[in-house]
């Protein structure tokens, strides 16, 4: 036994996991003088300073490779990326290289400076990316301050150069195919064409003018689809699946255009064949994003986790367990379950709670989180048990 062990370290067949990758960066990156590279096993990347270093297809490359052609790898990787350019010092150069990126709502964490984020649809943000030859930098309100532009001017702008080369664009008389599927080339940006207005509803030429509807799975990916509801029911379970088992997921939910030609969710209301996937889907996303969020530092009180679960008919609800955490902080859910001080809990929805002002809505918080100072008195959760129901 002991020999075969050694044969597997001295051949490397022992599995690379993502940590032992993540090490040698950060080793390779001190090396270079770095030292405050970290490892965010969320993103699967190594941060430093406001630039983030993607190991996935590096990984991808090398799981199997060598112990020595593994070193050689990594080195050449980290040492490519540190001898890049800069971020541009001045606004001239940074121009034509800001792009609008999106991802999910709960914040990035990075040891110094955070990237300028703003809300873009229900759980995702609207990030700007500095676009360089090997790599990307997020833009902070340093670089902003740099150089000398609004928050505003430096959107705007990262739009202009994306909707300057928003990939394939609708064209009348070819093939009408079903689906149409964008993958980035590592420069194309194309999970942010929707951030474009205009530019789904543009894709109409090509669904034989039937109204497109996007799904945007990962960060590479961009699936458009009719609007079909067979087709978009076959369409939904695929999406989460994807959604699920990616390394950098966006969203499982499915988004339209609205009359000024912006990015919607794709609304079903109750009674419609896809209330019950589009309201899985949205919930889906919320957990995801929430669970990321748990992991922040900061917060002022214990997070309480947000969780879901599925009725026999299919729909499902989100729900938070509150069972006596002080100050607790409380997600968004459709109901919330309270210890009732006997071992059990009885389920109340949302808004009774809000309307007996027990919750204080937390500022600056993504996604949106309450504060709850108190756990409920026996008097107080007495009369909450009457507006029990069943989920």
């Amino acid at each position: 036994m002991n020999r075969v062990f050694f044969w597997r370290r001295a051949t490397r067949s022992t599995p690379l996991t993502r940590e032992d990758l993540a090490k040698r960066v950060v080793k390779r990156l001190r090396r270079h003088g770095i030292r405050d590279a970290r490892f965010d096993p969320d993103e699967f990347a190594v941060q430093y300073e406001n630039a983030a270093l993607y190991l996935h297809n590096l990984f991808a490359e090398v799981t199997s490779a060598p112990r020595p052609e593994l070193r050689a790898r990594v080195n050449a990787f980290v040492d490519t990326l540190v001898r890049m350019p800069q971020a541009p010092a001045e606004w001239s150069g940074a121009r034509p290289r800001l792009r609008p990126v999106l991802r999910g709502a709960a914040p990035m964490v990075f040891d110094r400076h955070a990237p300028v984020s703003r809300p873009a649809l229900p759980f995702l943000a609207e990030l700007l990316v500095i676009d360089l030859p090997a790599s990307m930098a997020y833009v902070t309100e340093e670089h902003l301050r740099t150089w000398g532009v609004t928050v505003d001017e430096a959107y705007a702008t990262a739009r202009a150069n994306l909707r300057a080369n928003p990939g394939v664009s609708a064209r009348p008389g070819e093939s009408l195919p079903t689906i149409l599927h964008f993958v980035d080339d590592g420069d194309s940006y194309c999970a942010s064409f929707p951030l474009v207005d205009g530019w789904l509803a543009g894709l109409g030429g090509r669904l034989d003018g039937r109204r497109p509807v996007a799904f945007l799975p990962d960060r590479t990916t961009v699936v458009v689809t009719t609007d079909d509801p067979e087709t978009l029911l076959a369409t939904f379970p695929l999406v989460e699946a994807e959604f699920l088992n990616s390394e950098r997921s966006t969203s499982p939910m499915a988004y339209v255009s609205d009359d000024l030609g912006r990015t919607v969710p794709y609304e079903a209301p109750p009674g419609h064949p896809l209330h019950h996937a589009v309201r899985r889907a949205e919930r889906l996303l919320a957990l995801r994003e929430y669970e990321r969020q748990h992991h922040s530092a900061g917060l002022p009180g214990t997070p309480l986790p947000l969780r879901m679960a599925q009725r026999p008919d299919g729909s499902t609800f989100t729900y938070a367990l509150w069972s006596g955490e002080e100050p607790a902080l409380v997600p968004v859910a459709d109901l919330v379950a309270i210890a009732d001080g006997s071992g059990g809990t009885f389920f109340v929805p949302w808004a009774e709670l809000a309307l007996r002002e027990l919750f204080t809505p937390l500022d600056g918080v993504a996604p949106p989180r309450h504060l709850a100072p108190e756990f409920p008195d026996e008097p107080a959760r007495a009369a909450l048990k009457g507006c029990e129901i069943q989920p």
